[in-house]
């Protein structure tokens, strides 16, 4: 089995044999786990939020995707951040669906309110990020698609080096 840790072996595989007494001690130790290991997370999320933040603050927007019940979460939570919090509401997206990967650089800086394509290692997004998504257990099993200002022989060079990055 592919190494994901939503399809890993269960403590909790034969939950009809336990008895209600068991299931509810379980999830009461499972729920204690939770604490240390968002505390142990929060140095990587204050990153994550303060670069959110930033792209945000450039006119950015934040995609929430899943599959499932993380899909549909990820759509409810996206919803709720314009009442709540006044977010407007086209930028904060959530996905429950996603089908494929549109995969570009910029060749404009955030906030330039521009859509303009530049070859995966020539624009303003690190490459190394870009492979970074590729590489996300989420996406990396969906299609890819490339759009970049390239002719053939551009396009063979750019897949070639993708695929040599996720080595």
């Amino acid at each position: 089995m592919e190494d994901r840790i939503t399809e890993q072996d269960s403590a909790y595989d034969d939950l009809q044999r336990m008895s209600v007494h068991d299931i509810l001690t379980g999830i009461n130790r499972e729920d204690a786990r939770v604490h240390e290991a968002v505390r142990q997370t929060i140095p990587v999320m204050e990153l994550l939020v303060e670069r959110i933040v930033e792209r945000m603050e450039c006119g950015g927007r934040m995609f929430y995707i899943g599959a499932g019940t993380s899909g549909r979460l990820a759509v409810t939570d996206a919803s709720e951040l314009p009442p709540t919090y006044g977010v407007p509401f086209d930028r904060v997206i959530g996905l429950d669906r996603l089908r494929a990967v549109h995969l570009n650089n910029s060749l404009n800086p955030c906030g330039s309110h521009k859509d303009r394509h530049a070859k995966l290692r020539d624009g303003c997004i690190p490459p190394e990020a870009l492979v970074r998504v590729t590489q996300h257990p989420a996406l990396a099993p969906l299609p890819f698609i490339l759009e970049t200002p390239n002719d053939d022989a551009g396009y063979a060079q750019e897949i070639a080096w993708l695929r040599a990055a996720q080595n």
